[in-house]
């Protein structure tokens, strides 16, 4: 399997450390990580645009930290950026999100932002991180709209572009990140990404002026993967992952002990999406 993309985050103080170590903020389900990788291990040698399905997918996304306090620094070595909280605060919160825009833009759940500023760690095909704080353009409000749209300034090379059809028989894939205590007040975090089967697409609903459908799939979500992308086959979005349902959804169409624990994202109107993002981008003009 190719190598993980790794980030170091720093989180002064113990009883923070603690915190983040006995806490569920994100979409979480009871998975391992060898689960998670053997569920993409089929798709390893399938390539799209030139590229592999795993590179063209995680190439794509990010990973959010949001927290108080919560600051951009140089390792003591200079050699890369880090995250630095500040204090024994309250834990950070951890999600992820999908470059959308060459401009910077992303998407994201909204419950991800809800713990302070947030900072996105962007992977590089080096197999490090940028780390760059985000701004948040719209955000809608969990659970009925459960999406945000984040910027920063930073030109994306690589973004997603939207599925136009749904393949309801075919798989679908997600990118989050895994996050493992180093023994010395950090975290070690890797991103990569999973595979599952679309369950159903319910029929889209309005809320709030965004228009919507939820997608019920079984991509193995655990912490910190709300926000990050659910895409088809060839790597293009279909939503945003947001939650894990435990009961039957609005779009869900086959019986729970056939699927197992159902996962949800949110596929938004990408026109309503596209108008906000020039909106905001004129007035920044």
């Amino acid at each position: 399997m190719p190598p993980a993309v790794h980030h170091h985050y720093l989180a002064l103080g113990a009883s923070t450390l603690l915190a983040f170590l006995c806490f569920a903020g994100c979409a979480y389900r009871a998975t391992t990580e060898e689960e998670r990788e053997a569920s993409f291990a089929p798709f390893e040698d399938r390539r799209v645009s030139g590229t592999s399905l795993r590179e063209a997918i995680l190439l794509r996304s990010a990973v959010i930290v949001a927290a108080e306090d919560l600051a951009a620094e140089q390792a003591d070595d200079g050699s890369a950026e880090g995250l630095v909280l500040r204090g024994d605060g309250a834990p950070p919160i951890f999600g992820s999100a999908a470059a959308i825009d060459r401009r910077g833009y992303f998407l994201t759940a909204a419950h991800c932002l809800t713990a302070g500023p947030a900072y996105l760690l962007v992977p590089t095909p080096e197999g490090s991180f940028h780390t760059k704080r985000a701004r948040v353009v719209w955000q809608g409000r969990a659970p009925a709209a459960d999406l945000a749209i984040l910027h920063i300034d930073s030109p994306r090379e690589r973004v997603f572009r939207w599925a136009t059809e749904i393949d309801v028989e075919g798989p679908v894939f997600g990118c989050g990140p895994s996050m493992q205590a180093d023994g010395a007040g950090g975290l070690n975090i890797a991103v990569g990404p999973f595979a599952g089967k679309l369950i159903a697409v319910s029929p889209a609903v309005e809320h709030a002026g965004l228009t919507h459908q939820i997608v019920d799939h079984t991509a193995p979500l655990h912490l910190g993967d709300s926000g990050g992308p659910l895409t088809d086959a060839n790597g293009r979005l279909i939503g945003i992952n947001v939650s894990l349902s435990r009961s039957i959804s609005l779009g869900l169409v086959r019986p729970i002990v056939e699927t197992g624990q159902a996962a949800q994202a949110i596929r938004p109107d990408p026109s309503w999406i596209r108008q906000v993002i020039e909106a905001d981008h004129a007035r920044r003009r």
